[in-house]
């Protein structure tokens, strides 16, 4: 990294006592920004690399306290039919002020020496669990100057990282940082380029690209399917999925299926984002198994 400053970026979540992203008791930090629009996503106000404004329209009463105290005058109740206008600063104000929770800020920028002293507050949990930190999002990549300072603080005292990534990122920004990755989980989304595309707004030939480079590199990584009824889990996509793991990253690296869900749809219409997948139902138990012996039987190692 370059002298100076301990540089600062946008995050909007720092969950402590995590167990879901990587071994033991973790501190999860949530980057803001990700350059993939998953049809699935269950952060989607993650999306942006700034600040933003919710605005959950079934708790709104219209009482119109934010119209009143927005010093931009541009706060509108929900219960008006109005979105938050592109005139929003998102300065919180109207926050402070609503009587029913109705409106919710995502993200906020903080300097990197404030997300390290969040972190040391686990610190003791992290060591006797065997966990660390975890980075997650959103896209940490996206932010690499901030990845990459925390990476080398905390790597540096000790903590074992992880990183969950798309995979859609400059390697050059980020090779730094993921070297000082103890795990990586990696998403493979669909991998007929088209097809990932129309699912995530982007082509998979980068995040194949950084794939390969990950494993060349050493660095222990996990794969990540989440899966889509009806949209990747075809016997086709199974079977190139499995091909790529097993050929180009290697036979030890293991796919952990991650079963759909509808998490976080209610936060679509509170950003003013349409969900895509309205009404496909959520992975049942038998049809993960299915898909788990499925890719065994094409010689991948499926993590249970």
């Amino acid at each position: 990294m370059t002298q100076g400053d301990p540089p600062s970026g946008v995050i909007f979540d720092i969950q402590r006592w995590s167990t879901q992203d990587g071994p033991g008791i973790r501190t999860t930090i949530f980057f803001k920004g990700c350059p993939l629009r998953c049809a699935w996503c269950c952060n989607p106000e993650a999306w942006s690399l700034q600040p933003q404004l919710g605005l959950f329209q079934d708790k709104c009463h219209g009482c119109g306290a934010c119209l009143r105290a927005c010093t931009q005058g541009v706060a509108r109740p929900a219960a008006a039919h109005i979105r938050v206008e592109a005139a929003c600063t998102a300065c919180g104000v109207c926050l402070t002020v609503c009587p029913q929770g109705a409106r919710q800020l995502f993200g906020q920028h903080m300097a990197a020496e404030a997300i390290l002293a969040e972190v040391e507050r686990d610190r003791v949990f992290q060591r006797r669990s065997g966990g660390g930190v975890t980075f997650s999002g959103g896209e940490p990549t996206s932010q690499p100057e901030l990845l990459q300072y925390l990476a080398e603080r905390l790597g540096g005292s000790g903590s074992p990282l992880v990183l969950e990534t798309c995979g859609q990122f400059s390697w050059s920004d980020n090779k730094a940082a993921l070297g000082l990755m103890a795990l990586v989980y990696f998403d493979l989304k669909h991998m007929d380029s088209a097809a990932h595309e129309r699912l995530t707004g982007v082509g998979n030939a980068l995040i194949l690209e950084n794939a390969a480079r990950i494993a060349a590199a050493g660095i222990p990584m996990s794969v990540r399917l989440p899966l889509i009824p009806g949209h990747n889990d075809d016997n086709e996509n199974l079977a190139r999925t499995a091909l790529f793991v097993t050929g180009q990253l290697g036979a030890t690296v293991p796919i952990e299926i991650l079963p759909y869900h509808v998490l976080g749809r209610h936060k679509y219409p509170a950003i003013g984002a349409r969900y895509a997948l309205e009404g496909l139902v959520p992975v049942s138990a038998d049809f993960l198994a299915q898909t788990q012996t499925k890719l065994e039987a094409l010689g991948a190692r499926v993590s249970r």
